[in-house]
């Protein structure tokens, strides 16, 4: 349809990642804010993929002549366990990460997003909060301006 684009294929990989059959690691989660390739919608897209202990942002490519395509950044540094849970808040200004029994990771994306606002979405970097729980983080979720943040353990969940 309009506006339609081919992503093609794109290699994920992660500190700690199980390893499917034919060896690729297995990416856990994806979470993504406005699917348009640049320049195609005036909102700004984001995309990131957890795969282990790894989030790791991914970027629109453009190419003269091919379709956009998908390409995996640097990762953060790796969490102290599997991601089990990602997630943007609704304007794309934060990105948080659910794991298994270490918590939930908060990144700031954008400039006047709160602390070490204005690195960029996809440069490598610590989370900026972390909110402790030594259970399995089952859903995470911002507000929209990523002003708070909620992390439920599985357990809450049965």
């Amino acid at each position: 349809g309009e506006g339609a684009f081919a992503a093609g294929e794109c290699m994920v990989g992660g500190v700690g990642a199980d390893l499917a059959a034919g060896r690729l690691p297995i990416v856990q989660c994806i979470a993504a804010t406005c699917l348009a390739p640049a320049g195609a919608a005036p909102a700004a897209s984001a995309v990131a993929a957890g795969c282990g202990r790894s989030v790791v942002p991914l970027r629109f490519v453009s190419e003269a002549g091919a379709p956009h395509r998908l390409a995996a950044c640097a990762p953060h540094p790796p969490l102290p366990s599997a991601v089990s849970e990602l997630r943007f808040s609704d304007g794309g200004g934060a990105l948080v990460a659910g794991t298994l029994h270490s918590g939930a990771f908060l990144w700031w994306l954008c400039a006047g997003a709160g602390a070490g606002a204005g690195a960029g979405a996809d440069a490598p970097r610590a989370p900026a909060l972390r909110l402790p729980c030594h259970s399995s983080v089952a859903s995470v979720q911002l507000l929209p301006d990523g002003a708070w943040c909620a992390a439920w353990p599985s357990a809450c969940l049965a």
